[in-house]
């Protein structure tokens, strides 16, 4: 099969949203049982998975920057907020709940291309209702197989992640109905005047960070897909002696950085060792 690359976005290997889903998850892939047109299936979701997080890392950046450049002007002075102002000009992100909005529609999306990785091996995808994969591989494999386990424990994060957006699709009243966004917001104290980072929060929860919420969701969802790839290395992998391991933080190439790669078990390692000591 011949593969057509092409520069598609101004992201490239260094962002983990590229070097963890499609560049790292293609070698992994190989490992799988299946056949060539499955493995070439399951990449190419990997790929449409990429793209989705990189229109995710994209908005984040763009905040982020924003964020950044307020509190850097704060420290150089060129912010100056007292607290006998008559009119307080913080600065602002244009058209934040646009904005915030879209990156939350585009992780839904990144959800349910996270876990497309089923349907070349097996002809089902439920996308981001993972109860509905959980029954699926309860009923065909067993309720204590690594797919149930999997479903089962991402089932929280993703309710947490998708019960943003629905407050923006079907808002109503009571905790959890309405998400609240707010810009850059000036909070005056006894001696000093600070300057508060856009938030967003569900009714009756705690405010969170925009920027640091954005980016522990971009996160969340790449680990998802490597937990369910990592599931299926468990379960499909065609050579007994393989296993995924875990790159540390420190050890990864930022050029790529990678987390997970295929390696030797134990057992293999240490017969290759000994036939090296041979003389």
């Amino acid at each position: 099969m011949t593969w057509t690359l092409q520069n598609i976005s101004n992201y490239g290997t260094s962002t983990p949203a590229v070097a963890r889903t499609a560049v790292q998850g293609k070698d992994i892939v190989q490992f799988l049982g299946g056949t060539d047109v499955q493995k070439a299936q399951a990449i190419e979701a990997l790929f449409a998975l990429q793209k989705r997080l990189i229109r995710c890392v994209s908005i984040h950046e763009g905040i982020d920057a924003l964020v950044r450049k307020a509190g850097e002007d704060l420290k150089s002075g060129k912010l100056n907020f007292q607290p006998d102002d008559r009119v307080v000009r913080p600065p602002s992100i244009p058209d934040l709940e646009g904005v915030a909005e879209s990156f939350l529609q585009g992780a839904k999306l990144a959800i349910s291309a996270a876990t497309r990785l089923t349907e070349p091996f097996y002809g089902e995808h439920f996308g981001h209702k993972l109860n509905k994969l959980e029954a699926w591989a309860e009923k065909k494999f067993g309720q204590e197989h690594a797919y149930v386990g999997f479903a089962k424990g991402w089932q929280p994060w993703v309710k947490e992640i998708l019960a943003l957006r629905d407050a923006i699709d079907h808002p109503r009243k009571g905790p959890g109905g309405t998400l609240h966004i707010q810009n850059f917001t000036v909070e005056f104290r006894p001696n000093e005047a600070a300057l508060l980072a856009p938030m967003w929060w569900l009714e009756g929860s705690p405010r969170i960070f925009i920027a640091d919420s954005m980016a522990h969701i971009i996160e969340g969802v790449i680990r998802l897909q490597e937990d369910l790839l990592g599931s299926m290395f468990h379960v499909r992998k065609q050579f007994p002696f393989a296993v995924l391991e875990e790159i540390p933080p420190d050890k990864r190439d930022p050029q790529c950085p990678i987390r997970l790669r295929v390696g030797l078990n134990a057992e293999m390692t240490k017969k290759l060792s000994e036939a090296d000591d041979r003389p």
